[in-house]
């Protein structure tokens, strides 16, 4: 994966406001230029902070979620964040994530873009062909829902392994973790069946997850494909999951070695579910994603890879403006039906 090339620089309109010019690339690799403009950007009596995107050659779903960590600072000293300079793409962008709902857009650059990497923006999902025995009870006809739709504490989880001396391209290796994702997840019951579009992980297919339960229930959600390009693919969750944010699983070269990894920005999409992880759901959750991972290295090497796990609270609060998520929750929907 080539390094993000991102400049920036800051000017003061006056002693409330000033304005942030970003030039180059803006990826998770980006966060040290950014956060440290936003520092000098942000004096005592700042009130509004302008990210100006005229200069922006290329921003991908890592872009996306450093920004969303931003706007939690912002929040935090009471600034509000503003953007200008965003071309047609990007504004879409902005509405596909749901972020225009949180920072406002003013008048934009119409230089284009490509598109190829992204999902065009949806009010509501559309479920393709996938596999026989999907069910697709909780996912047709909902809106996607990043992470400032949900309901808790927001954080960022990256998991990460080492493929050692690998000969493979990290593309090659995106391309198999594609066609063959849901065979790397943990079997067993309570745990998730991925159901892959059929037409594959690409830009705006929709996949179906099902929760096998005691009782033959069974929990029903998914996942809109947000962003993929050779090296990383993004899911983005739907309204009623009970996460809300992204999750990018990425392959990059350093030196010799191939550098796998999953990165979530998440928080639970209802009170219950907040509950739920309070007391151990998110322990049981990293662990999923630990042995899934493990489980794509196995793949292509040893099946005993060493799994480095980084846990980080990006936002404390919870969002008490969401608390009527819980009654579009799927956790509870297909429950009641079984009862009908």
């Amino acid at each position: 994966m080539t390094q993000s090339t991102t400049v920036m620089g800051v000017r003061r309109i006056d002693d409330r406001t000033s304005i942030v010019d970003i030039r180059g690339d803006i990826t998770a690799q980006s966060e040290g230029p950014l956060m440290e403009a936003y520092n000098q950007a942000s004096g005592e009596r700042t009130r509004v902070v302008i990210l100006n995107f005229g200069g922006l050659d290329y921003m991908n779903s890592g872009g996306i979620g450093l920004l969303v960590t931003l706007l939690v600072r912002a929040n935090r000293l009471k600034q509000r964040l503003t953007a200008c300079g965003l071309n047609e793409h990007y504004r879409q962008i902005f509405e596909l994530t749901r972020l225009d709902e949180a920072i406002a857009i003013f008048v934009a650059n119409d230089t284009s873009r490509s598109t190829d990497h992204w999902a065009a923006p949806v009010r509501t999902l559309r479920v393709g062909a996938v596999a026989e025995g999907a069910l697709n009870a909780n996912v047709q006809g909902h809106r996607p829902s990043g992470a400032l739709q949900g309901f808790g504490q927001l954080w960022q989880k990256t998991f990460r392994t080492r493929l050692t001396g690998a000969t493979l391209a990290p593309a090659d290796v995106i391309r198999v973790w594609k066609g063959e994702f849901a065979t790397f997840w943990p079997r067993g019951l309570g745990m998730p069946r991925m159901f892959a579009p059929l037409t594959g992980i690409a830009p705006g297919e929709v996949g179906v997850i099902n929760f096998d339960m005691p009782g033959g229930v069974v929990l029903s959600t998914g996942v809109l494909v947000m962003y993929a390009d050779d090296e990383s693919f993004t899911f983005m969750t739907p309204e009623g999951h009970i996460f809300a944010g992204w999750i990018t699983f990425s392959a990059a070269r350093e030196a010799t070695d191939i550098l796998l990894q999953i990165q979530l920005l998440i928080r639970a999409y209802d009170p219950l579910t907040e509950l739920f992880q309070l007391l151990g759901g998110r322990r049981a959750e990293e662990r999923f994603w630990e042995r899934t991972l493990q489980a794509v290295a196995a793949r292509f090497g040893p099946p005993d890879a060493v799994i480095q796990t980084e846990v980080s609270r990006v936002d404390g609060r919870r969002q008490w403006s969401r608390v009527a998520n819980v009654f579009r929750s799927s956790t509870f929907r297909p429950r009641v039906r079984w009862f009908r």
